[in-house]
Formats: structure tokens, sequence, C-alpha cells
């Protein structure tokens, strides 16, 4: 069986290129042999190249990206059993394996993720993701999603299966199902002068007072038809589509945004589809615990889902849960976070 150090140790001998990143207060270095692929591969990440860090720095993170048909490597499933496997509405399915010394994220037909006890990262990409388009980053977001959710847990924080919008520093989570209307009403409380922070994904973390904090995760936006209409027969230019037909595009295509500093998150609203309440039903923290299980939480993370389960319970401890759908949702953001056009007219 593969071991996840001696395959870094190996592949970080032949990179020649080097990229220093800064994520949430946490350094990322990636080191790959190909220019192109260290690009598009940072891209992807969300995070953004820092200045050149003074002689000696050691970072909190490394990571070593490169093609699987150069790495000669492929993921021997045999004997192996999946810790767990899970499916995204627009990324497909990632199955989770356990090494001797880490585990293995795999993306069928488009590589794989592989994380060490120790802490080395290891990035391979399937050669066909970075040939025939001109630009290549987006091919890479869904597994780049896997290694940002490893840098948040070892920071303290996770991805979340949610939208976010807030207003002067308050912040409202929209999660549910595919299909639910998260992304709908997010961009239409954005449209209307929100703050965005995601329309599918967040990060979410604890300050050290204990209180609960989202920032923003910007990646991008994906509208069915049914979406476009229904916020006024929005018009995109972008020409991209997801495997589940989605258009997929950028916030600044619809709606002039700034990206937010973190929020306080006053609470979680979660949507179900075909259920029209006047308004927003406070959930017990059994009915919440029980409805979150099945949407918070994002599934892109190395190591089991009893983790995911220690960080869902801190979270209920201390945060409402309602639920509310996406029709009657946009009125009780409104009454939760304050007038929107007040808030329109401050941007």
């Amino acid at each position: 069986m593969i071991r996840v150090a001696e395959l870094y140790a190996e592949l970080r001998m032949h990179a020649s290129h080097e990229w220093t990143m800064s994520m949430l207060g946490r350094s990322l270095v990636v080191y790959a042999r190909c220019d192109e692929l260290a690009t598009a591969a940072c891209q992807s990440m969300s995070i953004w190249r820092t200045p050149a860090l003074e002689a000696g720095f050691k970072p909190d993170e490394v990571c070593v990206v490169e093609l699987c048909s150069r790495a000669a490597f492929q993921i021997n499933t045999a004997g192996l059993t999946a810790s767990r496997t899970f499916h995204h509405p627009n990324m497909g399915t990632f199955v989770v394996y356990e090494l001797d010394d880490g585990s293995a994220v795999v993306q069928p037909g488009r590589g794989v993720v592989l994380c060490s006890t120790t802490g080395e990262m290891v990035w391979l990409v399937d050669d066909a993701l970075l040939a025939g388009e001109r630009d290549r980053w987006p091919n890479l977001t869904d597994l780049a999603t896997v290694i940002t959710a490893e840098i948040l847990r070892r920071g303290g924080r996770f991805l979340a299966h949610a939208g976010g919008v807030g207003h002067r520093g308050r912040c409202l989570l929209l999660t549910g199902e595919s299909g639910s209307g998260k992304t709908t009403l997010t961009v239409r409380k954005v449209i209307e002068g929100w703050d965005f922070y995601g329309d599918d994904m967040v990060i979410v973390g604890r300050d050290p007072d204990g209180r609960w904090r989202v920032h923003p995760f910007w990646r991008p936006v994906h509208l069915t038809p049914d979406t476009l209409k229904l916020l006024g027969g929005l018009r995109v230019q972008s020409t991209n589509c997801t495997i589940s037909n989605k258009v997929q595009c950028d916030i600044a295509e619809l709606v002039p945004v700034i990206r937010p500093a973190p929020g306080l998150i006053e609470a979680v609203f979660c949507l179900r589809p075909g259920w029209h309440p006047e308004m927003p039903q406070l959930l017990s923290k059994a009915d919440a615990l029980s409805t979150l299980g099945a949407t918070f939480l994002s599934g892109f993370n190395s190591h089991t889902a009893e983790h995911d389960l220690d960080n869902l319970l801190e979270f209920l401890t201390a945060m409402p849960v309602y639920q509310a759908s996406w029709s009657t949702g946009s009125q009780a953001v409104d009454l939760f976070l304050g007038d929107r056009k007040a808030h329109a007219d401050e941007r």
C-alpha cells in the first residue's frame, strides 16, 4: 500500500515551482513540476499568493501537485473498504479510503488527494483536466475543496454546506438539500444589497470567546434555468455548465460585490422544498441535529464522520435553527438583519 509521506518526498524532489499562499491565518506552500498546473491549482483553491516570506520560514501546510501520469500512481482499492462515500450535486461522488499513514479522497475520473498523518498532502490530477481549455482552473475546484477543507480543519474551522448573507457584520446561513432554494434565496438577497459569503458552501469557525463566525468562501455560483427565472430573468455571459446542467458563473457577473469581513452568525435557516409557512419555525435541538446532519456538513474532508458530528454538536449548542422555505425566507432575512433598502443605500 502506498505511503503518502514517501510519495510526497519523491515528488517534492522533482518540483521546480513553488507558490506560497495564505488561508485564514495559515500558510500553505504548493510545489509542482509544471508552472501551468501549479497556477491552475492555486487559483482553484480560493486562496491568494502572499509576498515573499523571510528566509527560513516554515509553512503551516505543504502540498505537492502533480499529474497522475507523471506520478505513475494509481489508487489500488483492491482489499480496501471505503471509510465513507459522499455525493455532491454539482461535483459528483467522492470516496475516502484509509491508508497506512493517512487517507485518500478519490474523485473517480478526476484525481485524488492524499493526506498523511504527519501533515504532507499530495494532489494528483487527471491529465485530461488540463487539456483543451484555456482557463483550466475551474476543472480543479472539486478536489481543491478537499485540500481547503483539510487546511481549515487543522486551523479549527470547517466547510458548511450552506449559503450565507449578512448585514453590518451579522449573518444568516441558508442550508438545505439540493433544489431547496439556497442559491435562489442567497443571490436574491445579494441583489437586494446584502453581503455575499457564498451560495453553496461557507467557512464556519468559532472565536476564542465562543462566538461563531462565517467567513466568505467565494466559488463559482451554480444557477438552474428555474433560478434565473425566479431572479427576474437574469442573464449571464458564462457558458460553463456543471455535470447537473447548471450554469456556472462568478457572482460578480450578476451583481457588484465586495468581499465582506467575517460576520457573527445569528441563526441557520434550513430550507424545505414545498413547505410554505408564514414565518420560519424554530426547531428543537433534537430536530435541528436530525435536519442539519443530513444537509449542513459539507463532507469534504479526509476524516471520519465522527469528526463532523463533533463540529455539528458544538455548533448547535450555541445556534438557533429554523425551518423555512426560499419564499418566506426572504422576508425573514429582512426581519432578522434589518431594513434591506438601508443596507443597499449604504453600499
